[in-house]
């Protein structure tokens, strides 16, 4: 239980007025103190305190705290104080220069550090995640404002990035970091934009604002506005003023580099600054070896890596030159995503990956360890079955490289099936080492929460949400995506086996390297008898899993109108009429026709087989109902809809009711637990629907991360994204 000292009724005690400001400045800070541990420890905001499910009401700014609860926390700091000058100490005012110093050390400060921590390390999700329970406590913190809108333009959501600066402009925020910050989501819009006429707007904006940033910042902060003025002046074609800010830009690094005091972090971005400015300045080779340095020193900042490329790459694709050097000199580690076979069962009769052959583990290792050296990996994702999995993701963290894990169904039952299934070796504890600390690092991600049929469905579904995760941080980090396998080349024993995810992969676009398992067991003095051997799969070896229906990946839709409620009786026959039949004719005309669908009063229910029919027809819908004036129909003008999206394996079958084609299963509820927390308007998806996207190069759309969401219905909480149309397509 959580220790809190009697609280003292402050509002009897008569106190100098230094002292009451003093104990209210303590209160505070004791309260934010609290705050941050508690989201620290994942609890989130509930309308009341619940322990089990980690929420409490008092998850928001000081301010905005009940007096009830303000007047607890200053009774806490009055204690304090007096214990404070029972001991025999002074108060006194801080000498002069200190504030500085107690705003490194103050829980805000540790909160703006961790992430910008996570955002350089290339963890813009995780980033996000932190910095919106870190605005429920300090929602004016210009700096996490900032670092909000930095994330978000990492994650593509370059619009909303633009007007979180946007505002804090307007609110006279006229520093060089908030304009510098707009200026850049000004330039993500022209950079995506379709249309000529808004990208030139977009570039004239970014390099007005960035010009602006120039001319009045401080002489020692001016480098930054000023090499992003200078670069984007040679694509206006204005190369007289390109010249003549990146020469100063120039002369200012130098005499910044030069100077005492630099650390490593200003030595990266004056050294990048240097090197874009020789690049506008026309000297290529200066601007490799200096790119080259920048990298060097930025090793660990990949968000800061992928931003120099792109300027560096404007520049030269704008000119025409050969930009083999730079990209070269400023390469970004690649991402890697695993499949390989489990360690053999016991009963297997032809061995494949036997747990007790001497020197073959190793050799699977150091086969893993050379194929990520080669390809310059610096992320990999993969499952933890015993055997390959876990010698990739052991192999990565030996190599200090960041590991994800996707398991595909809830961790007991994952490790009757695929952990403890070995006669030899220790494969438990290392599946646990592995998976404790990538779930201490928000690194480790269930597919499902249990199997759908036979295990083996459950993993092949695994295996796309696993290659879609890995295609999303490529995508963030504008990398390549290498795809490994370590498998014996011989037909698999069923579905979401390594051969079954090879094949997947492959049809989705894949290029996937084979590390070969039968050539590693000759080199150890093994041999296997030619020929395929069928054994017990994951789907057949998976305990308990009942022969039932057919198992299927679908798409599922779940929408409901915002405003219904509030029809009066003579409306309804007017929202059937305008609404309902305007829903059902958008359909009809739709190129997708959903393998089922139902309505109930206010809601519909579509299944489709593939992501981009359910995103496509999940758009149209938000879309017809945005564009209609539903006054003018005689209902609501308020009249909206909610969208929501989730894709897994579900059961199909028949309904003994309606004898109609229906789907059911767990993954049919997470769908429908998204939609109440979905804004009016939008569509909103999980993190396996934005994941399965990916997966298939889905180009319609866009999946904008938005945080970890609480769930309807006490579901738990889940990643969440903002689905709308791919700038450009209808």
């Amino acid at each position: 239980m959580e220790y809190k000292p009697k609280p003292i009724d402050t509002t009897r005690v008569k106190l100098p007025r230094r002292l009451k400001d003093l104990t209210e400045m303590l209160a505070n800070s004791i309260h934010d103190v609290w705050a941050s541990q508690r989201l620290a420890e994942g609890w989130t905001w509930g309308l009341e305190r619940d322990d089990p499910g980690r929420k409490h009401p008092c998850l928001i700014p000081y301010h905005l705290l009940p007096e009830s609860e303000k007047e607890y926390d200053r009774g806490t700091a009055l204690e304090a104080i007096k214990s404070i000058l029972a001991l025999g100490y002074r108060l006194e005012a801080p000498p002069t220069g200190t504030d500085r110093a107690e705003e490194d050390d103050s829980p805000l400060e540790a909160c703006r550090k961790r992430c910008r921590t996570l955002r350089q390390a290339g963890e813009a999700l995780q980033a996000y995640d932190e910095l919106s329970r870190a605005l429920l406590l300090w929602p004016q913190d210009a700096r996490l404002r900032q670092l909000q809108a930095l994330v978000l333009a990492d994650l593509g959501a370059a619009r909303r990035a633009n007007e979180i600066m946007t505002r804090l402009a307007n609110e006279g925020h006229q520093d060089v970091e908030t304009l510098g910050i707009l200026a850049r989501t000004w330039k993500d819009l022209w950079r995506h934009s379709p249309d000529p006429e808004a990208r030139k707007q977009y570039l004239e904006q970014a390099y007005r604002t960035y010009e602006a940033c120039y001319r009045t910042s401080p002489e020692e902060e001016r480098y930054y506005p000023g090499v992003n003025a200078a670069t984007l002046a040679v694509l206006l074609d204005d190369r007289p003023k390109a010249r003549e800010i990146a020469g100063e830009v120039a002369a200012l690094c130098r005499r910044l580099l030069a100077g005492p005091g630099e650390n490593k972090a200003g030595a990266y971005y004056l050294t990048a600054t240097l090197a874009e400015a020789c690049l506008v300045l026309g000297r290529q080779a200066e601007a490799a070896d200096l790119y080259r340095r920048a990298a060097a020193l930025g090793r660990s900042s990949y968000r800061d890596l992928v931003s120099t490329r792109i300027n560096a790459r404007l520049l030269i694709q704008h000119n025409g030159w050969d930009g083999l050097e730079v990209e070269t000199a400023l390469t970004v580690p690649a991402v890697a995503v695993f499949t390989g076979h489990i360690v053999d069962r016991p009963d297997r009769t032809v061995p494949r990956f036997p747990a007790e052959a001497a020197g073959l583990e190793s050799a699977v290792a150091a086969a893993i360890r050379d194929r990520l050296t080669a390809n310059r990996v610096g992320f990999g994702f993969s499952s933890a079955a015993a055997g390959s999995d876990i010698i990739f993701l052991e192999t990565l963290g030996r190599m200090g490289l960041e590991a994800h894990a996707v398991l595909p169904y809830n961790q007991e039952r994952f490790v009757l099936d695929s952990v403890d299934v070995a006669g030899a070796g220790d494969w438990r504890r290392r599946f646990d080492e592995c998976i404790s600390l990538l779930e201490e690092e928000g690194r480790m991600t269930l597919a499902s929460d249990w199997p759908a049929g036979r295990s083996g469905d459950s993993y092949d579904y695994g295996n796309r949400v696993l290659l879609g995760l890995a295609r999303l941080k490529a995508r963030q980090l504008e990398t390549d995506l290498v795809a490994l396998a370590v498998w014996d080349g011989r037909p698999g024993d069923g579905p979401g086996g390594t051969a079954s995810a090879i094949e997947s992969w492959r049809s989705l676009g894949c290029r996937v390297e084979i590390i070969d398992l039968e050539g590693l067991r000759r080199s150890v003095g093994l041999t296997v008898q030619a020929g395929p051997v069928r054994e017990a799969g994951p789907e057949e070896t998976a305990r308990g899993a009942p022969a039932g229906p057919e198992v299927r990946l679908m798409a599922m839709l779940f929408a409901d109108v915002v405003g219904y409620s509030q029809l009066r009786e003579d409306q309804v026959p007017l929202f059937l009429e305008h609404f309902m039949a305007g829903a059902a004719r958008l359909l009809d005309d739709s190129p997708f026709t959903p393998a089922a669908k139902n309505t109930w009063g206010d809601a519909f229910y579509l299944v489709f087989p593939s992501v981009r029919a359910a995103g496509l027809v999940a758009l149209s819908l938000a879309e017809f109902v945005s564009r209609v004036s539903w006054r003018e129909k005689g209902l609501p003008a308020g009249l909206n809809l909610r969208v929501a999206l989730h894709a897994g394996p579900v059961y199909a079958g028949l309904d003994p009711v309606t004898g109609r084609e229906t789907f059911n299963g767990t993954h049919v509820c997470r769908a429908a637990r998204i939609e109440p927390i979905t804004p009016p308007g939008q569509v909103f998806a999980s993190q396996a629907f934005a994941a399965l996207a990916a997966a298939e190069q889905v180009e319609d759309f866009v999946c904008e991360y938005v945080g970890r969401l609480p769930l309807a219905k006490d579901y738990g909480s889940q990643a969440t994204y903002h689905v709308r149309r791919h700038a450009g397509r209808s």
